[in-house]
């Protein structure tokens, strides 16, 4: 398998991840930049004016009264000075920094931008994908959906996209069909040569099976469901006989494991 090479990917990530596929935005990114840079600047202007106003009567004080009713006159309004301007331009900053916020979609990869700062992932690097769904529950009725990405590569670096980018269930849809391939094959292949698999400190995949705790269950007994709860069932197909259960956010690489019992390894 070709590994990503990280001084390419650093020095011109556009080459390595080749073709520019699609781009997602943060929800609501265009107001909320705007938003900041308006309010940043009214606050700006405002505190010029405050500048300017303030001077003109310190000097006309001053002329009449002396120095000293500086101290007496203007520390409040010098003190408030303080606190507007710098607050708007940290925010004109804030908005400078998050203005390009985005994931971008390449044929072998994508870039997440955040902060200023990018993610530079290729598929070929992923060894996890998880997508987590957290339910929010009000009397008893579903009233939210949470959902997020949960992506680690060879190297062990974690990266999670949450549930914030427009289009976030066609954003899903393809890191689901562009990650889970390579990894479906390279994960096959690792059990296959007699390397174990962890998915829960009580889930580990072996080429002869699934062990459970510390039963090993033949991979032709192992029947996996999912309920609408997000708990993860496992029984035994032959008698349905119950095995394990957990919440589907405990379990790395849920889709893998369902992968293995659907597609036995083979020697």
């Amino acid at each position: 398998m070709v590994q990503a090479n990280p001084k390419k990917q650093k020095d011109n990530p556009q080459e390595y991840l080749g073709e520019r596929i699609d781009h997602f935005r943060v929800r609501c990114q265009s107001l909320n930049r705007w938003l900041a840079v308006i309010l940043g600047i009214l606050l700006i202007l405002d505190a010029s004016v405050f500048i300017m106003i303030h001077t003109f009567n310190a000097l006309n004080a001053i002329q009449s009264h002396g120095r000293a009713v500086i101290l007496a006159r203007f520390t409040d309004p010098l003190f408030t000075l303080c606190l507007v301007l710098p607050l708007g331009i940290i925010l004109i900053i804030i908005a400078a920094i998050n203005w390009q916020n985005g994931l971008t979609l390449y044929k072998n990869g994508f870039i997440l931008r955040k902060h200023n700062q990018e993610n530079i992932w290729s598929w070929q690097s992923v060894s996890r994908f998880d997508n987590q769904v957290t339910f929010v529950q009000f009397s008893g009725n579903t009233i939210a959906e949470q959902r997020m990405i949960v992506l680690e590569d060879l190297e062990h670096n974690c990266l999670k996209i949450r549930n914030k980018y427009e289009r976030m269930d066609e954003l899903i849809d393809y890191l689901r069909e562009s990650i889970l391939p390579e990894l479906f094959t390279r994960s096959r292949y690792q059990v296959m040569q007699d390397k174990e698999l962890e998915f829960n400190s009580h889930l580990t995949a072996f080429r002869e099976g699934l062990k459970v705790n510390k039963t090993l269950i033949p991979w032709r007994e192992i029947q996996i469901s999912i309920n609408k709860k997000g708990i993860v069932k496992i029984n035994r197909s032959t008698d349905q006989e119950f095995i394990f259960k957990m919440k589907v956010r405990q379990i790395r690489n849920l889709d893998v494991l369902v992968f293995l019992a659907e597609n036995p390894p083979v020697s």
